[in-house]
């Protein structure tokens, strides 16, 4: 999805149908999340402001995807310096829950709420998922990952409680490199998503790109080549591997390499004799 550059004060929304139905959306769907974009970039902006003093206004809308550009402007007719951005305060909150840094999401109190609703129906008829951009960063990705996880913070899980940290798999996030083949491929909007199935013990892991990956992707499956995959890897005390990839590199594995440069090197071989070995 091709579209101007965002300004600072700018987050743009974009909501892709389900596979089924390729960009088609229900006019009330694409309301109901965009109110709901609105509302958690309100309750964001009150926690970091002490209170609301924001409003957002829709300023682009594109008709290839269904997309909505808001702007984040002061209430008139208040004028505070040194005000907190509701846009980036969101999008901290919703990378704190992405990455498993429950406490930190918490600090933007009913922000979390908020999300937790703006990505309710993920994954369903009613919506794949949605993209949220703002300037200068990465899209989030809105889907049924980021729903379980804020479920996650509002709704601890009882394994908290009833296993000792001792017994429990690392949570939180890592950067990490991974091998294996890319087996699933959802290439809509700007966020690819890719299935990655290990080399070793071939465990699948869900992976999100970005645009700039395509061609790697793209190379990949083609050749149906073993890759490199490496990138911000999610983890939670449910299991050793990873939830999810945020991929930031993409690398193909030549499989044919093998030690045919050491051709030799390991044969029997018998030590000539030195001159000074005579004497």
């Amino acid at each position: 999805m091709s579209m101007t550059a965002l300004a600072g004060n700018q987050i743009s929304f974009c909501l892709h149908g389900p596979a089924s139905e390729i960009e088609r959306i229900s006019g009330t769907i694409f309301a109901l999340k965009l109110h709901a974009l609105v509302s958690a970039l309100k309750a964001a902006d009150a926690a970091v402001n002490g209170r609301r003093i924001h409003d957002y206004f829709v300023t682009t809308e594109h008709s290839d995807t269904p997309t909505a550009i808001l702007s984040e402007e002061t209430e008139k007719p208040q004028r505070i310096y040194g005000a907190n951005s509701g846009i980036s305060a969101f999008k901290s909150c919703a990378e704190a829950i992405i990455e498993g840094d429950f406490d930190r999401a918490r600090e933007f109190g009913a922000t979390v709420n908020r999300i937790a609703k703006l990505a309710a129906g993920a994954a369903t008829k009613a919506f794949s998922y949605a993209e949220v951009k703002i300037a200068s960063a990465d899209g989030l990705r809105v889907d049924d990952f980021l729903k379980s996880r804020a479920a996650r913070v509002l709704e601890p899980s009882p394994l908290q409680s009833i296993v000792g940290p001792s017994k429990r798999w690392f949570h939180g996030s890592v950067f990490g490199t991974f091998d294996g083949k890319i087996r699933a491929v959802e290439l809509r909007g700007s966020l690819p998503e890719i299935t990655l199935c290990l080399t070793a013990g071939g465990a699948e892991i869900n992976c999100i790109c970005t645009d700039k990956l395509r061609q790697q992707i793209g190379a990949a499956v083609s050749a149906d080549s073993r890759v490199t995959v490496s990138g911000k890897a999610i983890y939670d005390e449910s299991q050793p591997l990873p939830l999810r990839i945020v991929v930031s590199q993409i690398k193909l594995v030549r499989d044919h390499g093998d030690f045919t440069k050491w051709s030799g090197a390991f044969e029997p071989f018998e030590v000539e004799t030195w001159p000074e070995d005579d004497e």
